[in-house]
C-alpha cells in the first residue's frame, strides 16, 4: 500500500487534490472514480513527507472518536461500510478521511474491517487488527469495537498523565530560559558600557559574562539561541526515525526519573495489550508475539522476548516474567500474575494489575511535579543572584578603594 498526492477534477469542473492510499495508480483512479472525480496527476511523497503528514498527523483523540462512532452505530444495527460514509460526513480532516474512503471502498469489495485496516499498521496496529478479526469470526464486531475504544482511550489517558506532569516544569523553564536570555542581551550590555567608560580592569568573571553578553547579541548568537529552543521541537518530531531512535532509546532507559517513567509506561502498555487480546481468546503464545511487535524501544524488546520464550518452552507467564527480572515486573505484578493463572482468570487479572500500575505511575507524577516546580524556581533563582554578582563585582572593588 502506497500513498498518492494527486491533482483531479469533479463532475462539475471543480478542481480537487489530495492524498490517498492505493496499491497502484490504477487502483487509485478507480477509487476515484467512485467518488467521481477524474484524475488529471499524481505522484508519491518520499517517505518522509509521509511519515509525518500522513501517519502521525493523526491526533489520539480523533481516532478514539472514530471507533466510539463505529461502536455506536453497529451496536445500533448500521453495517460498518454505512458507519464509515457517515463518519467521513462528519470530520473534516482530510488525512483520516482518504484513509477511511480507502476502508469503506475495501469493504464494498467483500474484504473484512480487520483486513482493510491491515493497509494501515502505523494506524491499526496489529493487537487492534486481530482484536477485529476476533470479533469478526465470533459475530460480536460492536462488543470488539467496544473494547478497543476502552483500550485506546486508557492508552491515551496514561500518555496525557505524563505529558500534563512535565507542563507546568516546562513553561516555568522556558520562561525561566528566556528571562535570562533577555538579561545577557538588555541588561547586561548596559553594565559593559558603564565600566568600559571607567576603563578599569574587570575581574575574569565578569569579563566571561560580558563576552557571552556580546555573543548572544551577534547574528550568531541569535542562531545559536533559536536554535536551542528548536532542538526539543526537531527530536520530538523525528524521535521516531531510524536515525534517532537508538539515542532515544538509550535516553529513555538511563536518564534519572525518565527511565523509571517510561519502564513503568511500558509495563503498564505491555500488560495492556496482553489482556486486550486474551479478552478476544488469542493463545498466549500468538498474544505475546503481538505484543512484542507493539513495544518500541528496541532494548524492552529484546528483554522481553524472555516471556515468549518461557511460554514457547511450556512455561508460565508467571515464570518469564520472573526471568525478566523484578526491575521490569516487581513482585505484587507476578503475583497477580500467578494468581489469575491459577483461577483461570488472567485477563481480569491483567486489568487490576493494569489498573493499580497506573495509580501507582499517577501518584509518581503527582510527586515529581511537587518537587521538581519549587526546585527549579531555586535554581534559577540561584543562577540569576549569581550572575548579578558576578556583574557587580566591580563595583565593589572599587567602593573598596574608597
Amino acid at each position: 500500500m502506497h500513498s498518492y498526492r494527486w491533482k483531479g477534477i469533479d463532475q462539475h469542473g471543480t478542481k480537487k487534490r489530495g492524498i490517498t492510499y492505493a496499491s497502484s495508480p490504477q487502483e487509485l483512479e478507480q477509487h476515484l472514480l467512485t467518488q467521481r472525480i477524474a484524475l488529471l496527476e499524481y505522484k508519491q511523497p518520499s517517505p518522509l513527507f509521509s511519515y509525518f503528514t500522513i501517519h502521525k498527523n493523526i491526533p489520539p483523540q480523533l481516532l478514539i472518536t472514530f471507533f466510539e462512532h463505529l461502536t455506536s452505530l453497529t451496536q445500533s444495527g448500521i453495517d460498518l461500510p454505512t458507519a464509515l460514509n457517515l463518519f467521513v460526513q462528519q470530520t473534516s480532516h482530510k488525512p483520516f478521511n482518504n484513509v477511511i474512503s480507502k476502508l469503506s471502498h475495501t469493504l464494498q469489495h467483500g474484504q473484512s474491517f480487520s483486513y482493510a485496516c491491515g493497509y494501515f499498521p502505523d494506524i491499526f496496529p496489529l493487537p487492534i487488527r486481530n482484536f477485529l478479526q476476533s470479533g469478526e469470526k465470533t459475530g460480536a464486531i460492536d462488543n470488539a469495537l467496544a473494547k478497543i475504544t476502552q483500550h485506546l482511550k486508557d492508552a491515551h489517558a496514561l500518555k496525557k498523565e505524563v505529558s500534563r506532569a512535565m507542563t507546568l516544569p516546562s513553561i516555568t523553564l522556558t520562561f525561566s530560559s528566556l528571562i535570562i536570555v533577555g538579561i545577557f542581551i538588555f541588561i547586561i550590555p548596559q553594565f559593559a558600557e558603564l565600566f568600559t567608560s571607567m576603563e578599569k580592569p574587570l575581574p575574569p568573571l565578569t569579563q566571561t559574562v560580558f563576552s557571552i553578553s556580546t555573543f548572544l547579541r551577534q547574528q550568531n548568537g541569535l542562531f545559536f539561541i533559536v536554535s536551542l529552543f528548536c532542538i526539543p521541537l526537531v527530536l520530538k518530531r523525528s524521535r521516531k526515525l531510524s536515525l534517532f531512535k537508538k539515542f532515544t532509546d538509550i535516553v529513555e532507559l538511563h536518564t534519572p526519573w525518565v527511565s523509571s517513567w517510561h519502564l513503568q509506561k511500558t509495563r503498564i502498555s505491555i500488560l495492556q495489550t496482553i489482556a486486550l487480546l486474551l479478552h478476544a481468546g488469542i493463545p498466549l503464545k500468538h498474544t505475546l508475539e503481538q505484543t512484542l511487535e507493539s513495544i518500541e524501544n528496541k532494548s524492552l524488546k529484546k528483554k522481553n522476548t524472555v516471556l515468549l520464550d518461557a511460554v514457547v518452552h511450556g512455561e508460565s507467564l508467571e515464570q518469564g516474567m520472573q526471568q525478566v527480572g523484578k526491575k521490569y515486573y516487581p513482585e505484587h505484578i507476578v503475583s497477580l500474575v500467578a494468581t489469575g493463572e491459577h483461577t483461570g482468570n488472567l485477563p481480569d487479572m491483567l486489568d487490576k494489575a493494569v489498573h493499580l500500575e497506573t495509580k501507582k505511575l499517577q501518584n509518581q507524577l503527582k510527586l515529581f511535579t511537587s518537587i521538581l516546580q519549587p526546585m527549579l524556581l531555586i535554581i534559577v533563582g540561584f543562577f540569576i543572584a549569581g550572575l548579578m554578582l558576578i556583574i557587580y563585582l566591580p563595583i565593589f572593588s572599587m567602593a573598596s578603594l574608597f
